[in-house]
């Protein structure tokens, strides 16, 4: 692999940043005063409670944001709220949201129902062309699909003729197929964004697609109670989908040298392996564009 300069690393970690922790320091006062400085009212304010009014200002102000909050936080609520404003706002009218499989399709109609019953939402099933339909007939505020449903409704199947896998029937990204599903959406909602078949890998078609909406997304959003377990890789995945490598470095080679050992294996391969020192340097970066809420 292409050794990346000492000098290059040394500019990636000292280069300015935010710091959201700052957020979460704010009194329950200024952060009312705070909301109502916003170019919008703030929808659903009440039924907010502390955590998510503190997220719910961070990313009103901000616009691409990852919120790493644990389970109970009430992330979906907070990302309804966020819709509303950003539509009451004039800032986005329809927004995509992805999550992991047709459970939390129900969760998400269920917890519209409990809130905000009026609040426009459908939720995507059936084939990829029923899918299609349903995205083009009306303009509802939130259209909630899994990851998988969206990928199958992006590619096309193609048989590979070269390698190791020739004869292997493989999806394909459909590139007009992408820009017409980012053309209809002007914002994005990645929740649970590190669960298994979401956006925690540059290889994977999902991030490869979130990607595209995103560049066109007026706002961005990805969520997860955890975002990544012994090994910070996903991370980086996760953060560029939100703020473009701003946090975490426009290249993952560019975030593994500053942040990992680096060795060849005996396949004649590489094994990054994460120095634990660079902890409190990767969470001061992370802070640029994400908020970490623990219950």
């Amino acid at each position: 692999a292409r050794m990346i300069p000492g000098k290059a690393v040394k500019a990636f970690l000292e280069r300015p940043r935010d710091d959201l922790r700052r957020y979460k320091r704010l009194s329950d006062a200024a952060l009312r005063r705070t909301a109502l400085t916003l170019p919008a009212r703030p929808p659903l304010w009440k039924k907010l409670l502390r955590d998510q009014r503190v997220l719910f200002v961070a990313g009103a102000r901000l616009r691409r944001l990852a919120f790493w909050a644990d389970t109970g936080i009430g992330k979906t609520l907070l990302a309804m709220a966020l819709a509303r404003y950003f539509r009451r706002a004039g800032v986005a009218r329809r927004f995509l949201v992805l999550v992991p499989g047709n459970i939390n399709l129900a969760e998400w109609e269920s917890e519209r129902d409990l809130h905000c019953p009026r609040t426009s939402m459908i939720t995507l099933s059936g084939s990829s062309r029923e899918k299609w339909e349903a995205v083009e007939t009306g303009a509802p505020l939130l259209t909630v699909a899994t990851y998988a449903g969206v990928v199958r409704m992006t590619t096309r199947k193609m048989r590979a003729t070269r390698g190791r896998g020739a004869g292997k029937v493989k999806l394909k990204l459909d590139r007009a197929l992408v820009a017409r599903l980012a053309s209809t959406f002007d914002g994005l909602i990645m929740d649970e964004s590190s669960a298994d078949q979401a956006v925690q890998y540059r290889s994977s078609l999902a991030w490869r697609i979130c990607r595209q909406l995103s560049r066109r997304a007026a706002c961005a959003f990805a969520m997860s109670g955890t975002p990544f377990g012994r090994d910070p890789t996903p991370l980086w995945a996760q953060m560029y989908l939100v703020d473009g490598g701003e946090s975490l470095g426009p290249t993952l080679g560019l975030f593994r040298a500053a942040f990992f050992k680096t060795e060849a294996n005996y396949w004649g391969g590489e094994v990054h392996e994460f120095r634990p020192s660079m902890a409190g340097t990767l969470h001061r970066l992370l802070a640029h564009r994400s908020i970490t809420i623990e219950a």
